[in-house]
């Protein structure tokens, strides 16, 4: 497997485009069985790491993706995880490498959305999803929302990091597109909803989520109605926050849209 692993190697370092992305399919295939040995994966994830710091930016979005699945097999050595997150969270400083997108912030969110990880590693993956949330691209922001909406649904984390990411969230609610925002809402829902989260962040998501019901697209509208019922019932809701939403969501019956 080691002689497979190596040779595939030399394809994706190679100056085929095409040979080194079949090379990279390839190592993704041989990285995800649950039999092959962790040295060989180690292996396979610094290959990848090296064809993304100097390949073409097809073969780097390739690299990326292939990493971002191979960290979030729950089978994976602790070790190798580590080095594909610090692997990725250098590349996404970079993102002109890769062409259009932001690949390797997405590969983090799809480790950081698997559970599989917390503490340093999981606030290394906060921060770069977060900092594509304000990119220049709609489709970064989009996705990046949506991934630190799906971080925030593992329910990882301490205190802190759920501020982090409740912060950047209710920036995106300002965002100019529809899409971003209803993944914010959804986000800051899930968070809210946490049964440890402390009653004095809970109350800022209910204003935020309040606030929202005002908000120019029905469709977020609608989100932020229902995420204001979800967590209101929580524990952690005082009566004070509950009669702030149920305000909220009362204007919210005179809305022009049905649905809302």
């Amino acid at each position: 497997r080691r002689v497979v692993v190596d040779a595939l190697a030399r394809a994706l370092s190679g100056q085929s485009s095409r040979m080194a992305l079949a090379a990279a399919r390839a190592l993704e295939a041989i990285g995800s069985l649950h039999s092959v040995e962790q040295d060989t994966r180690e292996a396979i994830a610094r290959e990848l790491a090296q064809a993304m710091s100097h390949g073409e930016p097809p073969v780097c979005r390739a690299a990326a993706y292939v990493l971002g699945q191979l960290g979030a097999i729950r089978a994976i050595d602790s070790n190798v995880r580590s080095f594909i997150i610090k692997a990725l969270a250098q590349a996404a400083d970079d993102p002109a490498r890769f062409g259009p997108g932001f690949p390797a912030a997405r590969a983090l969110g799809t480790i950081g959305t698997a559970g599989t990880v917390d503490g340093d590693l999981l606030e290394i993956i906060i921060e770069k999803l977060a900092q594509g949330c304000h990119d220049l691209h709609l489709d970064v922001r989009r996705s990046s929302a949506q991934d630190l909406a799906n971080v925030c649904a593992g329910r990882r984390g301490g205190g802190r990091l759920r501020e982090v990411m409740s912060r950047h969230l209710t920036r995106s609610l300002h965002d100019c597109d529809p899409d971003v925002r209803i993944a914010a809402v959804l986000g800051l829902e899930t968070i809210g909803s946490t049964k440890v989260v402390d009653a004095g962040m809970c109350e800022v998501i209910v204003e935020t989520l309040a606030g929202a019901l005002d908000d120019g697209s029905a469709a977020v509208r609608r989100r932020s109605a229902e995420a204001l019922g979800v967590v209101c019932t929580t524990a952690a809701v005082q009566s004070k926050v509950r009669e702030l939403a149920l305000n909220g969501t009362m204007h919210a019956l005179s809305d022009s849209d049905a649905e809302v």
